[in-house]
Formats: structure tokens, C-alpha cells, sequence
């Protein structure tokens, strides 16, 4: 498998300037005489810590306690469900991590598990704004 960077950077007056200029030296000496593709893309917000702290810490923990399941089985459980991918026979092969969804894609499987909490376990789960999250252990 072969290594793929990843560089950050920015464009001014449509001039590409790299955040490490070094990193970018290196890998295209690297590369030189080779043919590559360039993507170009604003970057990906990656889900937050808040987030996390709000999924693991009082989502899966309060349907843990209703449950009785653990908090790795049912991550484990709802990320195939939401996050899987069927292959051509209908059996699942694979899952998104959670952990490569944006800020806004782990929010709607937020909202999937939630709104499956609340319909078939009748919990009721506190916003994140309305709950201090630095201090939830997960």
C-alpha cells in the first residue's frame, strides 16, 4: 500500500502556498519523474472532541443503561446499521468508521441512533448545549 500525503495549504491571489513547504519538497523529490494527480478540496471537519465525548459519554451510555449492552457492542452494532455497505447479495461487507465522518455526518448518525433510542427504548436524551461535556467520561 502505498503512502499518500496529505498537505495542507492555502491559496492566495490563486498561488498555492503549502503550510510546510519542507514536507512539500521532500515528497515531490520523492516522486520526481512520475506522473500524479493533484486533488484539490477544502478540508474536512472531522467529528469533534465534544462530539465524541457527547456520543460515547451520554447517547450510547444511556442506552447502555437501559440495555444492558456495552458501549463497544452497541457503536459496533449501530455503525453497521447506519454505516455499513451491502454488497451485490445484501449481506453487509463493510462500514464507514465513525471516526472519518465530517462534523455533519456524525451528526445525522447521532440523530439515527437517537431517534431510535427515544422511539423503541422511550428515552429521552439531553441536547449537548445543555449538558457540560469536559467533564463526561467515556
Amino acid at each position: 500500500m502505498a503512502i499518500i500525503p496529505l498537505l495542507k495549504a492555502k491559496i492566495e491571489n490563486c498561488v498555492l502556498i503549502f503550510d510546510d513547504r519542507e514536507k512539500y519538497n521532500n515528497w515531490i523529490a520523492q516522486l520526481n519523474d512520475n506522473k500524479i494527480e493533484v486533488i484539490i478540496r477544502k478540508p474536512k471537519k472531522v467529528r469533534s472532541d465534544r462530539q465524541n465525548r457527547y456520543y460515547w459519554g451520554v447517547v450510547l451510555k444511556l442506552i447502555t443503561e437501559c440495555t444492558g449492552e456495552s458501549g463497544e457492542d452497541l457503536h459496533n452494532h449501530f455503525s453497521y446499521r447506519w454505516l455499513g455497505t451491502k454488497g451485490k447479495s445484501g449481506k453487509l461487507i463493510s462500514r464507514k468508521s465513525t471516526t472519518s465522518l465530517s462534523t455533519v455526518e456524525f451528526m445525522e448518525y447521532l440523530d439515527k441512533i437517537i431517534s431510535w433510542g427515544e422511539k423503541f427504548l422511550n428515552i429521552t436524551f439531553p441536547n449537548p448545549e445543555d449538558i457540560e461535556l469536559d467533564f463526561v467520561n467515556y
